[in-house]
């Protein structure tokens, strides 16, 4: 079996998010999925604590995520005259977030945690085993509650 590999499945896709007047461009690296996992114990520990609005995980993967991006170089600090870190604590994080924003800083870690995954073509795809993937209503119903996804996406019909 032939491997077609885009380099859009290959490359970084970043989530620009604004904290402090800063921003950051997260996305779900190696690197920050690995220090999710050993503080959560799984993404999917991490991604159902988000789900239920757990303050401490948002505050933790928002700065694991900055962590990563200054990593990478992605983020230039803009310092003042004898500064000499941008001082992003989880604390700070916590005086930067309020209930009436905190739903855009879900989206955020939500958008960089699924848009690091390839995303699929319009063609049929078969696994290793011969099987077609389908797509079922129920997973284009869910595309419904997401904003911003593309208009061909959300107009896919399952067969």
């Amino acid at each position: 079996m032939k491997a077609h590999i885009r380099y859009d499945d290959i490359k970084l896709k970043t989530v620009p998010m604004m904290l402090d007047n800063r921003t950051f461009n997260i996305t779900a690296t190696l690197n920050a999925v690995e220090r999710i996992q050993n503080k959560f114990g799984s993404l999917d520990n991490a991604i159902d604590q988000i789900g239920d609005m757990a303050i401490s995980t948002i505050k933790e993967l928002i700065l694991i995520f900055i962590d990563d991006a200054i990593e990478r170089a992605d983020f230039e600090p803009k310092l003042a005259e004898g500064e000499t870190s941008v001082g992003i604590t989880a604390q700070k994080i916590g005086s930067c977030i309020g209930f009436s924003n905190i739903q855009y800083y879900n989206d955020c870690l939500m958008y960089a945690i699924s848009g690091s995954l390839p995303e699929t073509e319009a063609e049929a795809s078969v696994d290793d085993e011969g099987n077609e993937t389908v797509v079922t209503d129920e997973m284009l119903a869910a595309l419904d509650d997401i904003p911003d996804v593309p208009e061909p996406s959300k107009n896919l019909k399952a067969e």
